[in-house]
This record gives C-alpha cells, sequence and structure tokens, in this order.
C-alpha cells in the first residue's frame, strides 16, 4: 500500500551481513596475546619491523569489516625474498579470515590480459608474482582499487560495467616491478619491503637457509 504513488518506491537489501556477529566489548581469550604477538611477527617479516607499516596494514584489513562498501583508495604491495609469508599472508591468512569472499588471480590477469572474473564477488583478492610492464596495465589497476562500478569483460564474454568491492594486495619477490613514478606519486599502491638478504646481512644462499628455519613457525 504505501507504493501506491507512482512515484514512491520499495528498496530491498538482500546481502545477508557478514557471517560472523560484530564483538561487543573485548574477546575473552587466553591465547589473545599470543595471537597478536604472532600477526605482528609476520607483519614485521613483511615491513622489516617497521610499526608505522604494521599498524597501517592492520588497519587496511580492519576497514574493509569496518566499510564493505568503501574502498580505502589503495592497495597493499609487498616486495622482498622468497619464503618470509607474502603469500602466507594473502592465500592463508587473509584466506582464513575472508572465507567465501577471498579470491586470488594470477599475475597475467593483471598483466595485458585483463578480465574480470577473479575479482566478481569477492571482498579480497591477492595476486602473487605480479609485474606491470606498462602505465596501461597500471591504469587498469588502479581502477579495480579505487572504483566499485569497474568496466571490464568475463572471458569470452563482451565487455560491461561490474560492481566491485575487491580490496587487493599484491606480492614480488623482485623489486623491479616497473610501477610508474605517477602512480607513486598519487599513492594508489602502499609499498612495504620484506625481509631479505640486506636486511638480514647476509647472502643470498644464507639467506635462503635462514627462511629454511621459518618453514616450522608457518
Amino acid at each position: 500500500p504505501d507504493d501506491s504513488d507512482a512515484e514512491s518506491s520499495t528498496i530491498f537489501n538482500t546481502w545477508r551481513g557478514w557471517p560472523i556477529k560484530p564483538l561487543v566489548g573485548k574477546l575473552e581469550n587466553p591465547g589473545e596475546d599470543e595471537l597478536i604477538r604472532r600477526l605482528d611477527q609476520l607483519l614485521s617479516y613483511l615491513t622489516c619491523d617497521n610499526k608505522d607499516q604494521i599498524e597501517w596494514v592492520k588497519d587496511w584489513i580492519a576497514w574493509t569489516f569496518q566499510h564493505p562498501g568503501d574502498k580505502q583508495q589503495i592497495a597493499w604491495v609487498v616486495v622482498g625474498g622468497q619464503g618470509v609469508g607474502k603469500s602466507f599472508m594473502g592465500n592463508t591468512f587473509m584466506s582464513a579470515l575472508m572465507g567465501a569472499l577471498w579470491g586470488s588471480s594470477s599475475a597475467s590477469i593483471i598483466d595485458g590480459k585483463f578480465n574480470v572474473g577473479p575479482f566478481i564477488n569477492k571482498m579480497f583478492v591477492f595476486v602473487d608474482e605480479v609485474k606491470f610492464h606498462n602505465e596501461s596495465g597500471t591504469d587498469e589497476v588502479k581502477k579495480l582499487i579505487r572504483n566499485v562500478d569497474v568496466p571490464g569483460m568475463l572471458k569470452y564474454g563482451e565487455g560491461q560495467n561490474f560492481k566491485i568491492y575487491a580490496r587487493l594486495m599484491f606480492a614480488s619477490n623482485t623489486f623491479d616491478m616497473a610501477i610508474g613514478q605517477r602512480s607513486v606519486i598519487d599513492r594508489a599502491l602502499f609499498d612495504t619491503r620484506a625481509y631479505d638478504g640486506k636486511h638480514r646481512g647476509l647472502p643470498d644462499a644464507k639467506f635462503r637457509a635462514w627462511t629454511e628455519t621459518l618453514q616450522p613457525w608457518f
């Protein structure tokens, strides 16, 4: 009856909300301090012990849960040595945190063969071993980072606009990701440096041997 007027309408929101209800007050968990210590240790590996960057990453992840419909306008890029937890963070930790809303994409999707499929219906997407070879590829990424309405196409499909809420995390072992200076200036990408041989003061062979000692921890 309320919609009898031709100018009125009813809008239905079919999203059920997060599967876990938000906590009220402090979580009473005897292992909480240990869990926080372990997360801080992982983020220390991914930021070369930069405490400000550790807090930034925590805030960046938390924002996704606090404001699922608002993108942060910035993606996390972590570059550093192999075996220090980049893929663990993106593939294991974030997958456990996000559940069905987690996704991954191959680097080729970003570099010249872009299709929007891996980002549909996801809240977080991890892209490993990424390298940007040209500014146009970086511009496509920035559309994903900053816009909810994203033009693109599915494989073998026609182009159209999609609602993309996914936040992006990129990881690479290679320091030269070919991110243009323009992309650095406009702050679309937040860059952290993970542990590598230089940070540890070790030659490559000894650094790889050290990362082997981290496997039981992970």
